[in-house]
C-alpha cells in the first residue's frame, strides 16, 4: 500500500526532474514552464492526498486504492 503510493510520488519526481534537466533546450521555453506549474500544482495534491490515503491504511487496514476512494468520499462528503 505505502509502495504504490511511493511509485506514484516517485514518478512524478522523476518527470519534474526531467523537466528541469530541459531547461538548457531553448526550444518550448513557454510550454515546459507551463509544464512545471502544472506538475508542481499535481504533486501538491497528490502528496496531500497521499498523506490521508496513508491514514486510512494505518487506521483501517485498506489497500492503498481501497483508501485512497474513501478519502475521496470523505473529501466530498465533509469538503
Amino acid at each position: 500500500s505505502i509502495a504504490f503510493g511511493s511509485l506514484i510520488v516517485a514518478v512524478l519526481h522523476l518527470i519534474r526532474n526531467t523537466l528541469h534537466n530541459a531547461r538548457n533546450d531553448r526550444n518550448g521555453g513557454i510550454l515546459r514552464c507551463i509544464a512545471a506549474c502544472i506538475l508542481a500544482y499535481i504533486e501538491a495534491m497528490v502528496q496531500y492526498f497521499n498523506k490521508w490515503a496513508y491514514v486510512y491504511v494505518g487506521l483501517y487496514g485498506y489497500d492503498y486504492i481501497e483508501s485512497g476512494k474513501r478519502v475521496m468520499c470523505l473529501f466530498k462528503q465533509r469538503g
